[in-house]
């Protein structure tokens, strides 16, 4: 890991500080021991060299919708004090009630300058954040720092699932220019802002929005050094440097990876005019990893998780190399989730099940205990799964529409759906190609044959299939959803996405994750090439 030092020479006079930045912890509370550690040695050395710090978390520190691990990321984000954070997608997982009720118990501020804070609506089990109390979460808040002043904003990401934020970055620009004109009007001139917008949106608020100083950024889990993105950690400085089109002053952006792994260290001075002192900025990305794990943050996640049980043993664990192998390529992990619904299935005639790319998190060792199917984000949602007899022609027009995101060329992050009980061959004409799928296989759960679907002419025959219930909701064709909605609004309850591999692993103690190789693969791709455009090269550029 590299260090930013534009010269290396401090600045006279002015204004020093240092921050200390992490985004997309996605509550991996492994982590949360060495990332105490790792903060608190951070403020020593900074205290030791006459340095305050100022420390920011840009979202998804919360991840799912599980209430004890919810619980523990509150006491754990009190124990770390961040100066301030911002809302992520991620924490929009929870429902209305639970996100006012965690932000009103973290002790620190919630700022959130582009998304409309009203009363939490208590109405629905819907899991989107339409608003919430304004008494939680503000629009911006002002900080002193040995006598001086900043402002700081926070911006919550234009997605799906995250209501009450407009879906159009000119918006959030004009929201990020209505404060900085608020806090030149009271005479502030050092802002920053700590944003879950992504890389992309964070370059477009750094180049439009004159007087922004600092953009905390997080939601694509990049590292960055001083010209952009770069591959990994190792090549990172943490810091990239870009100039605002109107005044050209710099402006530093920050991002830290994912999953609490690694943090930005950032030391820097402003002149007397709040412009930063490009010559003294030094700026390094933090191994937490290295770092000594906290013994009352220990104490803490034993508190709230209680006991680890092993649940089965596994052969050829898997753990996806990237999200791109985790989301878009045959996945062991992904596949022994779906098998678990397919067994629980068996008994009311499933025959095959459909399961979000989207729905299954991180990988699987040599063991699966309760924690990784609770707590360690391997299901952080804990789906419910409805039981739906569709037509094959239904079915086929579902896996076209559902896919298309991913051929066309432009959409970021899209959806794929993932199966047990039938194989899936997609080989694009070219790309926009809205019927990718070639060839649809009902198997048994051995995956052997039990008959083909003709794609280009589907029957009517109904083939009945456990569906996970949030499909219906957040895919992003809405073609896909109008499929699939009218049946699962009355479809019979399967069951849970965590209870069915309990079940499952109760049945299979000893499991084997050996990667699928050739007709047994679920998921194929008959044009690699322009597979690897239309979705490597898409997903590259913004991960959710």
């Amino acid at each position: 890991m590299a260090d930013l030092n534009v010269n290396g020479n401090q600045g006279n006079g002015g204004c020093k500080i240092r921050l200390f930045c992490v985004n997309d912890v996605h509550g991996n509370f492994r982590s949360y021991g060495r990332l105490t550690t790792a903060k608190d040695t951070f403020e020593r050395q900074g205290a030791q060299k006459g340095r305050k710090t100022l420390s920011f978390n840009a979202g998804d520190f919360f991840y799912g919708t599980c209430e004890k691990l919810r619980n523990l990321g509150v006491s754990v984000m009190n124990r770390l004090n961040f100066t301030a954070s911002t809302i992520g997608n991620h924490e929009c997982d929870m429902s209305k009630e639970d996100l006012a009720q965690t932000v009103e118990r973290v002790n620190s501020p919630i700022i959130s300058t582009n998304m409309d804070t009203g009363a939490v609506e208590k109405t629905s089990d819907d899991t989107s954040v339409k608003c919430t109390r304004r008494k939680s979460i503000v629009r911006s808040q002002e900080f002193m720092q040995d006598g001086h002043r900043f402002m700081i904003m926070g911006l919550a990401p234009r997605e799906a699932g995250v209501d009450g934020v407009s879906d159009k970055i000119e918006d959030s620009i004009q929201d990020v220019n209505s404060v900085i004109e608020e806090a030149r009007q009271s005479g502030i001139n050092k802002i920053i802002v700590v944003s879950h917008m992504g890389h992309e949106d964070n370059e477009k608020i750094a180049e439009n929005c004159a007087g922004v100083d600092v953009i905390v950024g997080g939601h694509t889990h990049q590292h960055l050094n001083k010209d952009g993105i770069v591959d990994s950690a190792d090549d990172a400085t943490g810091t990239q440097v870009v100039r605002n089109k109107k005044d050209g002053a710099p402006v530093l952006i920050t991002e830290a990876g994912k999953d609490g792994h690694h943090a930005v260290g950032l030391d820097l001075d402003f002149d007397e005019q709040g412009v930063i002192k490009l010559n003294s900025v030094d700026s390094h990305v933090i191994d937490v990893d290295k770092a000594e794990e906290s013994s009352d943050v220990k104490k803490l996640v034993a508190e709230n998780l209680g006991e680890e049980i092993t649940l089965a043993t596994v052969k050829h664990g898997y753990t996806a190399p990237d999200e791109w192998h985790d989301r878009y390529q045959e996945n062991p992990v992904v596949n022994l989730a779906c098998d678990s619904v397919l067994e629980a299935g068996e008994s009311q005639g499933v025959e095959a099940v459909l399961m979000s790319t989207k729905s299954i998190k991180k990988g699987i060792g040599d063991k699966i205990t309760t924690y990784n199917i609770e707590y360690d984000g391997l299901m952080p949602y804990n789906s419910k799964f409805k039981v739906v007899d569709l037509t094959e022609k239904e079915l086929v027009d579902l896996m076209n529409s559902s896919s298309e995101g991913i051929f066309d060329g432009h959409t970021v992050d899209p959806d794929l759906l993932r199966t047990a009980g039938l194989k899936v061959k997609y080989e694009p004409d070219a790309v926009g190609d809205r019927k990718p799928v070639k060839s649809l296989v009902l198997t048994d759960k051995d995956g052997k044959t039990v008959r083909e679907i003709d794609v280009n002419n589907p029957s009517d025959k109904k083939v009945k299939i456990a569906v996970e219930e949030s499909c219906a909701k957040f895919l992003g064709s809405k073609e896909a959803k109008g499929i699939l909605a009218p049946h699962i609004q009355s479809a019979p309850v399967l069951g849970k996405q965590q209870d069915m591999m309990k079940a499952y692993l109760e049945k299979h103690k000893e499991l084997d994750l050996s990667m699928a190789q050739g007709d047994d693969r679920r998921l194929s791709f008959g044009n690699t090439d322009l597979n690897m455009i239309c979705t490597n090269g898409q997903y590259g550029k913004q991960k959710a």
